[in-house]
């Protein structure tokens, strides 16, 4: 016995001194982790970096120098880096229930979520989104990454049923109402909103008043709207501030107060600018202003104002020139003057070592849709051009002997000069080079119409990337079916959607029909975005719409051109067909983070968070329009692609510049993308269907869009050939339902003549014979 005693007493000192040894250690590896902390606070980020490099680990300690080695990469702007660090430790013991901190968590969830991860995304912003209730940004990317992986109707309705009452679930529901409004789901917004306003001076009390005001400006509610605006003043908000507010959320809501026009509210809030704490809304009303008064055509008061703006606020993406630009439209319109022409000279650089061709766009008072001018060019010898002063650049792009681009840009003429435009050939780009594949299933005998509607897709843009052969898909589309410059009058997109939905609108002689008319151009001149004598429609006589007429029979249409505001387009995201059968168009997801693979090829689409969200809404409007063409159910699909617009008025200012650009434009990249995207939808489509690519119309300025819009139609039957002259995008109906097999007394403005001639769709047009068409111009 004793023996044994002193083996067990032997074996518990042993044991004590490895414990005491192992927590020595970690001891040593505690303190080693605060001393790396340490260095952050005192901003020796360097000597954080390299004493921490051994000690990141599983354990508290090494989680905790992973945390503060973070900081210090980030102070580095090594991002990657750290996101990539904590994320590995996350992945390692995915079991230990380590939340890191809020900033990390949001870090390494968006990789996550930019690498396709979302499973992974949405489990770790959950987790910190329970962890930290009160963070607004964790709760959002919650619901971003939660929306990206089960959908945002799953996504919504489990984290809605979360919500409980009382001040603490103030930031999830401003973050859900967010989510709601993005999907212009004002009802549901207002819903999880709630009506009990935040006690005055509450920190999130400004977001909840604004997103309720959002809400109701969307369901139309001017009356609503303007209570909610006295209650908002009751709370103890500065008046300047609401005043101003107010008047931005009417004008870009495009709803009618009763008291006053846009004008005279954007005017009044900035009578003292200096009143006006708010940098970024100044910023707003400031840009609202210039704007109406360029769409108003009162150049001279635009100019003023931004003359007055410009000691407040910076403008990067909007210059003088620009403002004074938007006047020239009727110039360029005008006879050929030599007062109003310049000479381009084109030179290349001594150095360079290429004989190729230079590839010129024509004078702005050409068609949109006509071929650039070929000119060969070397390094003897240049290339003069005469070009008439107008509100359009004159792009040009220069291709080798093996006609690979080899650069591009833009040049502004001078009224009686000559203006040198120096080139400097570039290393060759392959990366966006793709081929078109045919439509890949056999006929059956059924065509389908699948219509995308580029929302603010310009002719001019688009000829400059066919020139930089980077638009395969529109490229062939042109080359091979038919074309048409469509005129949009007035170029705004609820009255072109107006016009394709309810074609027999505003054909009304009646006095009340013809104020609605005038009511409707108004509008569109102001850039309010909608009739502001629209209340007249209700005593109009109700015309059928597009979908109605096509649904009332055996064909299935499909409606998602994004109803919303002042967009009047029939039920978003609603089947309607066969014989009046209404149901709702389940969408996968209004959003998908871009893919490894699209960002690689598409490099231009990193356009920082704010526009990101606009291409990942762009992927997912494609991703649901390929599963619509998979299950072919569908004979009409009308897609809207809306973001587009906003990225146009986001990003065209720099492709206004002039000189060498080399098509490097996020808003190019965006073109590529779509293009891209079109030639998969293309390839999967029946050897019968039919796809037409349009636009609601142009851009012309950054505050001004174009009246040319887009049209290419091809498919089983289509004639090759163009439009003659320039027919107005009303006549697009007519055409469809005449694809479709279905009469209809719509207007004809010239579109498509040949459209009686096409076989019904129920033969096989795969066969029939395609009318001949004038390919003149």
């Amino acid at each position: 016995m004793p023996r044994i005693v002193m083996l067990l007493t032997l074996l518990a000192a042993l044991l004590g001194l490895w414990f005491g040894l192992d927590a020595d250690s970690q001891s040593i590896r505690e303190a080693a982790s605060e001393a790396v902390c340490q260095a952050v606070d005192a901003e020796r980020y360097d000597q954080a970096i390299a004493q921490s490099q051994a000690l990141v680990g599983t354990d508290w300690a090494g989680r905790r120098a992973a945390e503060c080695r973070c900081w210090a990469l980030l102070n580095r702007d090594r991002r990657d880096e750290c996101a990539q660090q904590v994320d590995a430790l996350l992945v390692s013991d995915p079991e230990a229930g380590w939340v890191p901190h809020p900033v990390l968590s949001a870090l390494v969830t968006r990789q996550r979520m930019d690498q396709g991860r979302t499973a992974e995304a949405a489990s770790l912003a959950g987790a910190a989104a329970a962890e930290h209730p009160q963070d607004l940004q964790l709760l959002e990317l919650e619901i971003q990454a939660r929306s990206a992986f089960e959908g945002e109707r799953v996504a919504h309705q489990a984290i809605e049923s979360r919500l409980g009452a009382g001040l603490a679930w103030l930031p999830l529901r401003i973050a859900l109402a967010a989510s709601y409004l993005a999907r212009f789901e004002a009802a549901q917004a207002l819903r999880v909103l709630a009506d009990v306003a935040p006690p005055a001076g509450h920190p999130l009390g400004l977001l909840w008043f604004e997103n309720r005001a959002r809400a109701i400006a969307m369901l139309g509610e001017i009356a609503a709207l303007k209570r909610h605006f006295e209650r908002w003043a009751a709370s103890g908000a500065d008046p300047v501030d609401l005043r101003a507010r107010y008047a931005l959320r009417v004008s870009v809501s495009h709803l009618r107060d009763p008291e006053k026009t846009h004008l005279a509210l954007l005017e009044e809030a900035l009578v003292d600018p200096a009143q006006l704490h708010d940098g970024q809304l100044r910023w707003a009303l400031y840009r609202r202003l210039i704007g109406t008064l360029v769409a108003d055509a009162r150049i001279e008061d635009a100019l003023s104002v931004y003359d007055e703006a410009v000691k407040y606020v910076a403008f990067p993406k909007l210059d003088r020139e620009q403002i004074e630009r938007a006047a020239l439209p009727a110039l360029a319109a005008e006879n050929a003057q030599d007062v109003h022409e310049g000479i381009l000279h084109f030179a290349l650089a001594p150095d360079a070592e290429i004989q190729g061709t230079l590839l010129v766009a024509p004078d702005p008072r050409e068609p949109a849709d006509r071929e650039y001018e070929v000119h060969a060019i070397t390094s003897a010898s240049g290339v003069r051009v005469h070009r008439v002063r107008s509100y359009t650049p004159t792009r040009w792009v220069l291709r080798d002997e093996q006609g690979r681009t080899r650069g591009s840009g833009m040049a502004w003429p001078h009224p009686g000069r000559e203006v040198r435009v120096r080139i400097e050939p570039r290393a060759v780009l392959d990366r966006f080079s793709q081929g078109v594949k045919a439509p890949s299933r056999p006929a059956d005998g059924h065509r389908r119409l699948y219509t995308l509607i580029l929302d603010c897709a310009d002719w001019r843009l688009t000829q400059y990337l066919r020139a930089r052969g980077e638009l395969p898909l529109l490229d062939h589309l042109m080359r091979s079916g038919y074309r048409a410059v469509l005129s949009s009058q007035p170029a705004f997109t609820a009255a072109a959607m107006e016009a394709l939905v309810w074609p027999d609108r505003g054909q009304e002689v009646s006095f009340v029909g013809l104020m609605h008319r005038m009511g409707l151009e108004i509008g569109g001149l102001a850039s309010v975005g909608k009739n502001p004598l629209g209340f007249l429609a209700a005593v109009l006589p109700e015309s059928e719409s597009l979908f109605e007429r096509l649904g009332a029979g055996e064909l299935v249409t499909a409606n998602m051109l994004f109803s919303h505001g002042g967009i009047e387009a029939g039920h978003h995201a609603q089947i309607l067909g066969p014989f009046s059968e209404a149901r709702r168009l389940e969408l996968s997801r209004s959003f998908r983070p871009l893919r490894d693979e699209e960002r690689s090829r598409f490099p231009g689409l990193d356009m920082g968070p704010r526009q990101r969200r606009h291409m990942e809404t762009i992927a997912a409007e494609f991703d649901t329009a390929q599963q619509i063409i998979e299950r072919g159910e569908v004979d009409l699909l009308m897609l809207r692609i809306e973001p587009l617009d906003l990225l146009t008025h986001a990003f065209f200012g720099d492709l206004l510049k002039g000189g060498q650009d080399d098509g490097k434009s996020p808003l190019l990249a965006a073109y590529r993308y779509i293009d891209h995207r079109l030639v998969t939808l293309y390839g999967q489509m029946d050897a019968d269907d039919v796809l037409l690519v349009m636009s609601d119309h142009g851009i012309r300025t950054p505050m001004e869009h174009e009246e040319d819009a887009l049209f290419v139609l091809a498919g089983a039957g289509i004639p090759r050939g163009r439009a003659p002259g320039q027919p107005h995008l009303r006549g697009v109906p007519r055409i469809l339902a005449g694809l479709l097999g279905v009469e209809t007394p719509w207007p004809d403005s010239g579109v498509a003549s040949w459209i009686a001639s096409l076989v019904h769709p129920a033969a096989r047009v795969a066969s029939a014979e395609a009318p001949e068409v004038d390919l003149a111009d």
